[in-house]
């Protein structure tokens, strides 16, 4: 009898076990659990990346230089004439005083040039004067000798004398005007030249003075401090970039998304951007042909009214939306499901939950389109569930 009492009471209970299992049971509060909606479905394809700037200006060194002073840092706005460091080269201040120099030298000496000129135009001038006052006298002579000459009084030689005298006289006045014009065309050639000189002198100045202006260098565009690649103390080599500059105010998105959503994603298709300041609407206008760690850049213009507060390489969310599902039934993105697949999910009856088969549709970012298995209001776990898949039912607390 004793060990008849023994054999019940190790046996009683594997007997139950065996023929009565116990339900496994899982608190609700533990579980997020959701219900089958039916509706417009808007299936999209979110990523994260950053706005950029469609006119960005790289500003780089044209000489070797040493950085002064940094006025502004990246993320700093900046307008075209804003200098954002300081340089120094005494290379440059010495080409710019000898540029200097010898265009004061060359000017200089063009304007004594000028002077000198203009002093034997004077004087050529004056010659020509002369010559026609002495013209005039002797012709007044030559006509009074020739009434002598014609009544004897004069001689044959002294009449002839007198007329040689005049067109003597004559010849130097034909002379000299000639020589004036020589000398303006002269001094016309010569001051054309010297001029082509000074013309050089003044690029050389200029493009001293210019290399030397580039040492205070600015921003070239309104907009956005983006990058700033040097310090004060900095020694920069010719072409060396020192800056970049976005504006802002023409802003594109370039979106990172799955590669497996990259192929869904056309040219045209409407998205958004979340931001601080709000959501704005956005258009694909490029897709990136190149996959760089499994994800492919999308380039999306901004659409509407600009919002306060965007900027060249502020991080943003997006998502672009790829089709729309009318009367579709749809519910929260499960845990450990994906798209086009048949998977069984706990569903919710009261207190407790039996598995139910879906077949699951297309999938946006956060739901999943119902193909078949469920009705509108079911409720399903949304959780993962994997350790009690062998589990008939499970109780709900």
């Amino acid at each position: 009898m004793k060990r008849l009492l023994i054999c019940a009471v190790i046996f009683l209970p594997l007997f139950g076990y065996i023929f009565f299992p116990t339900v496994p049971v899982i608190k609700k509060e533990e579980l997020r659990i959701s219900s089958v909606k039916q509706g417009e479905l808007k299936i999209e394809v979110s990523g994260y990346g950053k706005l950029r700037s469609r006119d960005q200006r790289v500003i780089s060194s044209d000489d070797k230089a040493i950085v002064e002073k940094v006025y502004f840092y990246p993320g700093d706005r900046v307008e075209a004439d804003t200098v954002i460091v300081a340089m120094s080269n005494p290379e440059l201040v010495r080409k710019v005083d000898q540029a200097s120099f010898e265009l004061a030298k060359h000017k200089a000496s063009m304007e004594e040039k000028k002077l000198q000129d203009q002093y034997t135009l004077l004087e050529q001038e004056q010659t020509i004067h002369n010559l026609r006052n002495q013209i005039q006298l002797e012709k007044l002579n030559h006509a009074a000798q020739l009434e002598l000459h014609k009544k004897n009084i004069v001689s044959d030689i002294d009449f002839e004398r007198t007329t040689l005298k005049l067109s003597d006289l004559e010849k130097q006045l034909e002379t000299s005007i000639g020589r004036l014009a020589f000398l303006k065309n002269l001094h016309a050639k010569q001051i054309e030249l010297q001029q082509k000189i000074e013309d050089q002198l003044q690029l050389n100045y200029d493009t001293a003075k210019q290399m030397l202006d580039k040492m205070q260098v600015t921003a070239g565009i309104a907009g956005i401090l983006q990058e700033l690649t040097v310090d004060i103390g900095s020694s920069v080599s010719a072409g060396e970039k020192i800056a970049l500059v976005g504006s802002d105010s023409d802003l594109v998105v370039r979106l990172k998304v799955p590669q497996f959503n990259a192929d869904k994603i056309k040219l045209g298709m409407p998205g958004r951007i979340q931001t601080l300041a709000g959501k704005v609407d956005t258009v694909v206008k490029r897709i990136d042909p190149t996959v760089v760690d499994g994800k492919v850049n999308i380039e999306m213009a901004l659409v509407g009214q600009h919002v306060p507060g965007l900027r060249p390489e502020l991080t943003v969310d997006g998502s672009i939306e790829i089709d729309t599902i009318k009367n579709a039934l749809y519910i929260e993105l499960p845990e450990s499901v994906r798209a086009n697949s048949e998977q069984s999910l706990l569903k919710v009856l009261n207190d407790t939950g039996q598995w139910q088969k879906l077949r699951f549709g297309m999938q946006s970012d956060s739901l999943i389109e119902i193909k078949g298995g469920a009705a509108v209001g079911d409720r399903f776990v949304l959780s993962s569930l994997a350790n009690y898949s062998d589990s008939g039912s499970l109780k709900l607390e």
